[in-house]
C-alpha cells in the first residue's frame, strides 16, 4: 500500500484492530473456503459445488458470508433498483441458506459490517499487488473510486443496523 494513501492505511489498521476484539469460538472461527463468489460455484440440478480452494484458510465464519454479497456487490448489480435493497435481499438469502444448515450466534452478527470492510480493504490490496505496474486512465479511475469508498465507508449506507437486525431475527 503505498505510503501516500494515508486514510487507507488507517483505515485498516482501525479495521485490523477491530478485527483482534472478535472472539475467536468455534462457533464463529475456522475453516472457510475464502473465495465464494459465482465463478467459484458449480450448480448441477439441485446442488452446489464449491471449487477453487486455493484461499481456503482459518478465518471467521461470518467472512465466507459476506464474500459472495460483496463479489455480488461489484460483479452482479446492473444498476436497476435500489442497491441498498439489492444487498439486503441477496444478504438475507445467504444467510437464510446458511441458517438451514448451521449457526451463527446472533450477536455475532454485529460484527457484519467490520467483515465487509475487511472483503473490501483486501480486494484493494489485491490491487495493488497485481495491478502497481503501468496503469492506464481506466485503472487508475478504479483505484480512486475504491480509495474514496474506503476513506467514506460507503458499506455503512449498504450494511445497515436493520439489516444486522434482521439477520439475527432469521439466527434465532
Amino acid at each position: 500500500m503505498p505510503k501516500v494513501e494515508k486514510r487507507v492505511r488507517e483505515t485498516m489498521e482501525s479495521i485490523f484492530r477491530d478485527l483482534e476484539a472478535v472472539p475467536k469460538t468455534n462457533d464463529t472461527y475456522g475453516l472457510v473456503h475464502g473465495d465464494v463468489w459465482l465463478e467459484n460455484v458449480l450448480v448441477e440440478s439441485n446442488k452446489l459445488t464449491l471449487i477453487d480452494y486455493q484461499d481456503c484458510e482459518k478465518h471467521f465464519l461470518l467472512f465466507d458470508l459476506v464474500v459472495p454479497v460483496y463479489s455480488a456487490m461489484e460483479y452482479s448489480f446492473d444498476g436497476n433498483g435500489s442497491i441498498v435493497k439489492y444487498v439486503h435481499e441477496l444478504t438475507k438469502a445467504i444467510f437464510q441458506g446458511y441458517a438451514r444448515e448451521c449457526s451463527l450466534p446472533p450477536s455475532y452478527l454485529d460484527h457484519l459490517l467490520l467483515m465487509f470492510r475487511l472483503k473490501e480493504v483486501a480486494d484493494y490490496l489485491l490491487m495493488h499487488i497485481y495491478g502497481h505496474e503501468v496503469r492506464g486512465e481506466e485503472e487508475e479511475r478504479l483505484f480512486n473510486l475504491y480509495r474514496i469508498k474506503i476513506e467514506q465507508n460507503h458499506l455503512q449506507y449498504l450494511i445497515t443496523k436493520e439489516l444486522v437486525e434482521e439477520l439475527k431475527a432469521l439466527a434465532v
